[in-house]
């Protein structure tokens, strides 16, 4: 998470690269961000798991826009409901993309439009350091990114995802012959989708490229399902889960959004 401000009203903001916005904010935080303007979209957004908000979705833009030391001017903003606090916002894909973002959960800091000769410095220094470079694909169908994996002999993509836990498609853990156990939850989606969520009960090892990195916890559900979206009919296109949060936070992970870049340590 960072810290921002929208027109001076205080936002802390999670950094969500499976989000194809610039900025989300709740209705409560446009209205003492005093921001105007307000154009109607549609019904999206949850007030609780499975529960559509009234307020549905909004778009405007935003005068000031500051995270950290740098400031964004007329930023573009949807306005939604989520389940968090009203003053909790998020920094969407097209922010991350459009300033070269660099999330380093080692370091604990994101890093926006670097210099070339500072990305090229940070690289040769991970990879010294016993990193690894996987290169991330940036999907033109929904411009989220995406690295090819390969799990029990079953390969498919995978989204990169900054937020979250790490999850297993339901078809793709059932292709390979992935146990998992139900835990009694059930997911509530964007749109009012709802649905079971089960739990990996013992550790499995995503083979990407060279590097082997092993997952010590994983939640199942039906991705599809929980965005609303149509499945792809070929199994190779079809999206096998998301590498996400807790496995790049434990394993000090560094994702370069304008490189294209996962940089892990393989083995762990």
């Amino acid at each position: 998470m960072v810290n921002g401000t929208l027109n001076e009203f205080p936002v802390v903001f999670d950094v969500h690269s499976n989000a194809d916005f610039y900025m989300q904010i709740s209705h409560k935080a446009a209205d003492s961000a005093r921001i105007e303007d307000r154009i109607h979209i549609d019904s999206f957004g949850i007030s609780s798991p499975g529960q559509v908000s009234s307020l549905g979705r909004d778009s405007a833009f935003v005068n000031t826009l500051t995270v950290g030391k740098a400031t964004f001017v007329r930023a573009p903003a949807s306005v939604f409901e989520t389940p968090s606090d009203y003053n909790h916002g998020m920094l969407g894909l097209r922010w991350l993309t459009g300033n070269h973002a660099v999330v380093d959960f080692a370091k604990n800091n994101v890093i926006i439009n670097p210099t070339k000769s500072s990305s090229q410095a940070r690289r040769e220094a991970l990879l010294a350091s016993g990193y690894v470079a996987i290169p991330m694909q940036r999907s033109a169908k929904d411009d989220r990114y995406y690295i090819l994996v390969t799990l029990n002999g079953v390969t498919q993509p995978m989204v990169v995802s900054t937020v979250a836990s790490n999850t297993l498609d339901t078809e793709f853990a059932k292709r390979a012959k992935i146990k998992s156990i139900a835990t009694g939850e059930t997911y509530g989606g964007p749109t009012g989708t709802t649905g079971q969520v089960y739990e990996v009960n013992q550790p499995v090892r995503l083979q990407v490229g060279a590097a082997s990195l092993l997952i010590k916890q994983a939640i199942v559900e039906d991705i599809y399902a929980y965005s609303a979206m149509k499945r792809e009919k070929k199994q190779a296109d079809q999206t096998a889960g998301m590498l996400a949060a807790d496995f790049l936070i434990t394993n000090g992970a560094v994702v370069d959004f304008g490189a294209k870049t996962l940089f892990v340590k393989p083995g762990k």
